[in-house]
């Protein structure tokens, strides 16, 4: 699993149980007064066309009956007679029907990897995504969006029914502080129940490390079902982009417990740092294959910054 290696607690031959990660923003809350106010600026875009079961606050690019003009065609037998433009008939003897865009209800589902090695990194990597998991759904409930949370691993799976409306933002928190993070990996297994589960198609997030040794592409696939459009933030902490370790080590695989020995050289941290941009090449070539909105992200980031600015050029926000 690559990153793990560089990642999670390891001793050496000469500090014994030491651990790499400090975690300084574990007392640090999800959200605060400053940045909830901050994050009520912005909106999520619906890029795609899904079809809702009832009229909500949001606009489409579905044609239908609402209060916005979109365009015109021709008139066909059986349009709506209320809809003609006499202007135009007036000036054109020609027979036009009003287009107007239909509002309906945007679905925003929020899917966390909460296996054990999203529970490492300095900042923890599970900290990250719970708070960028927390001011997207505010972003979206803020907007009137229906918001789903998400959490699992090989051995849980948690879900949050959809919720609407700015009070919800708590219970979402709460959600999220109460998730446990630990087990394997499994992201085939938690995408699939998801997808299965999932009534209504929209916009998925999912926020994971992607270090499953059976790979993420059958994720993927089952996170594209329902016509959903899927952005996916890979999560890495500064510690597995550039590792900091020489030396002969015994590291340990944060989600079996199996130990490795190795010696940390300058040519072994070369070969790793060239497999992990193969890794992160390989996901950019999968995910330009399906459609997929991809984002690399370092836990030392700023989340204001992904809010803000990166999120804003992929389109997701506005």
């Amino acid at each position: 699993m690559i990153g793990q290696t560089g990642e999670g607690v390891y001793s050496s031959m000469r500090e014994p149980g030491r651990v790499l990660s400090r975690h300084k923003n574990e007392e640090e809350p999800l959200l605060d007064a400053a940045f909830l106010r901050h994050l009520e600026q912005l909106q999520l875009i619906c890029k795609k066309i899904f079809l809702g079961r009832m009229k909500g606050e949001r606009r489409s690019k579905k044609r239908g009956v609402s209060i916005e003009f979109a365009d015109y065609r021709d008139y066909s037998k059986g349009d709506d007679l209320r809809f003609l433009d006499w202007n135009i008939y007036g000036r054109l003897d020609r027979l036009f029907t009003k287009l107007f865009h239909e509002e309906e209800d945007l679905y925003l589902y929020i899917v966390i990897d909460v296996s054990g090695s999203m529970n490492t990194g300095d900042p923890r990597k599970s900290w990250f995504a719970k708070r960028a998991a927390a001011a997207l759904a505010y972003i979206s409930l803020a907007g009137l969006d229906r918001v789903c949370l998400v959490g699992f691993s090989e051995e849980r799976y948690r879900w949050l029914q959809p919720a609407r409306g700015k009070s919800r933002i708590w219970s979402i928190i709460d959600f999220l502080e109460q998730l446990p993070i630990d087990g394997e990996t499994s992201l085939a297994e938690g995408c699939r129940r998801f997808a299965l589960q999932q009534s209504r198609g929209g916009v998925v997030v999912l926020l994971s490390d992607l270090l499953d040794p059976a790979g993420f592409e059958e994720a993927f696939k089952h996170l594209l079902q329902n016509r959903n459009e899927l952005y996916v933030l890979q999560i890495l902490s500064p510690q597995e982009l550039h590792p900091d370790m020489y030396g002969a080590l015994r590291l340990l695989d944060v989600e079996t417990g199996e130990p490795v020995e190795v010696t940390v050289t300058e040519e072994l941290l070369n070969v790793y740092e060239r497999r992990l941009r193969a890794f992160q090449a390989e996901i950019t070539r999968i995910s330009h294959r399906y459609g997929i909105h991809y984002l690399p992200i370092a836990t030392d980031d700023s989340i204001e910054r992904l809010l803000t600015s990166t999120l804003r050029r992929m389109g997701l926000i506005e």
